[in-house]
């Protein structure tokens, strides 16, 4: 039995892991670097356990920092790491700075010589023990070569033959495409079940200031949580008034009034009236010790549910002086992406990274693209908000629209109609377009499936 590259250089590699997650712990702009040179999985490219462990510690949750080996020793994913807090500690004496980019070629070539070898192993596997259709098979290795020698895990044989083995490749492993429900069963129903996240698809929602988009979102995303079909979602926001904190807040508001609502919670007026027992971010912020019996049972049943989600927040200008850092918070999505396995990534505003004198069409074109191909390759879920500009209409036109594979927007009055927001297909591909009126209760901003409100269909 042939001893595999993997074994055989397992030490050197190890060594070079180390040098190379050294260089990263202090220098963050070399992060940056390594997320823009390799586009394909970076952990593909190390062989030990404990090393991809650190390397997600350190480009998921350190991006922009320099990162002290002890606090990544620290870190609550570290904890059962091979190597230990000593041995993550002494790889700061491995100085590699400058035979960084040399070391992770390294890394890389070694993880294809694996690949390379693994795939020579199971080819005369097959072979010896008998294929049915030889020449079938030997195309599709000639293909898979192919695609080793590109740096590709796809193949490119054009003929359609290699169309339809691949349609039924993904029809077995269920990457046809997933409809992710939105939880607003009226909504769910125009789009033809919900959104999709494998592949991933780009979502646009717009409206003016004050206009429920955010609590739209929300309510999407919770109700995804809410019925098992995402784990968790990365939100990133340049809102310089809204910060983590009041995100979660407002999550932790409707969760609250959802079980308030269930178990059937109300309290009575002094005129006899009993009304349900709803919650606003503001209650919790700022009044949480005013909330007692099976109101604040609710309220924490609500905020123990929702901490068993995995959320990452990142808030540019609030986290680590990165404000307006575009590609340092990319690195971070794709850090979270790759690691975390994430499937939904919010984007508050895409605006937000507007340089200085910098158009709406630049902006965009710059934003939304490598945001696009990023959760794409990731078979993730994009959710983008978007202020309209002062004539009503979606900033960087009909660019931003044709990126997209759906553009929505909300519209709410909260004097005259404050138990109602309007959501209205503005473009989509291959969906129809509609105007739904759903009620809201006005002060969580839960979106509510047991009212009906009436729904203008536009064909």
């Amino acid at each position: 039995m042939l001893t595999t590259p993997q074994q055989k250089n397992i030490e050197a590699v190890k060594l070079i892991e180390r040098s190379v997650l050294s260089v990263l712990m202090h220098e963050p702009l070399k992060r940056n670097e390594l997320m823009k040179t390799y586009p394909a999985k970076i952990s593909s490219f190390f062989v030990s356990p404990e090393a991809v462990k650190i390397l997600g510690v350190i480009l998921r949750d350190t991006i922009a920092v320099v990162v002290p080996a002890t606090i990544v020793a620290a870190h609550p994913d570290l904890t059962n790491t091979e190597w230990g807090a000593q041995t993550i500690y002494d790889s700061i004496s491995f100085d590699a700075g400058s035979s960084f980019g040399d070391h992770i070629e390294a890394l890389r070539l070694n993880a294809k010589r694996v690949e390379v070898y693994s795939s020579l192993q199971g080819w005369s596997a097959d072979i010896s023990a008998g294929v049915s259709d030889l020449d079938t098979y030997v195309s599709a290795m000639g293909s898979k070569i192919v695609a080793l020698a590109n740096n590709s895990s796809k193949s490119y044989d054009p003929s359609q033959r290699a169309v339809i083995e691949e349609f039924d490749r993904r029809q077995r492993e269920g990457q046809m495409g997933t409809f992710v429900p939105t939880g607003i069963h009226e909504l769910d129903g125009k789009l033809g079940g919900g959104l999709l996240y494998d592949p991933g698809e780009l979502v646009i929602i717009s409206g003016r200031e004050k206009q429920r988009k955010t609590t739209l979102a929300i309510n999407m995303l919770m109700n995804m949580l809410w019925s098992k079909h995402i784990n968790g979602f990365v939100w990133v926001s340049n809102e310089g008034s809204y910060d983590r904190v009041q995100a979660f807040a407002d999550m932790w508001a409707m969760a609250a009034t959802k079980i308030s609502l269930e178990r059937g919670l109300s309290f009575s007026l002094k005129d006899g009236t009993n009304i349900p027992r709803v919650f606003t971010r503001d209650h919790l912020m700022y009044g949480l010790d005013k909330i007692h019996g099976s109101f604040l049972t609710a309220v924490m049943d609500a905020r123990a549910e929702i901490s068993q989600y995995h959320i990452s927040y990142y808030f540019a200008g609030h986290d680590e002086g990165n404000s307006h850092d575009f590609e340092g918070t990319m690195a971070r999505v794709r850090a979270e992406l790759e690691f975390n396995d994430m499937k939904v990534v919010v984007l508050d505003n895409m605006q937000g990274w507007a340089e200085s004198g910098e158009k709406d069409y630049d902006t965009i074109m710059r934003v939304l693209p490598p945001i696009d191909i990023l959760t794409a390759q990731h078979h993730a879920l994009t959710i983008a908000l978007s202020q309209l500009s002062a004539e009503g209409r979606l900033r960087g036109g009909t660019n931003t629209a044709a990126r997209a594979n759906l553009v929505m927007s909300t519209a709410y009055n909260g004097q005259e109609t404050p138990d109602m927001i309007t959501v209205k297909n503005e473009y989509a591909r291959k969906r129809g377009f509609f105007e739904l009126n759903l009620a809201i209760d006005r002060s969580s901003g839960l979106i509510r499936n047991d009212i009906k409100v009436e729904t203008l269909t536009i064909e």
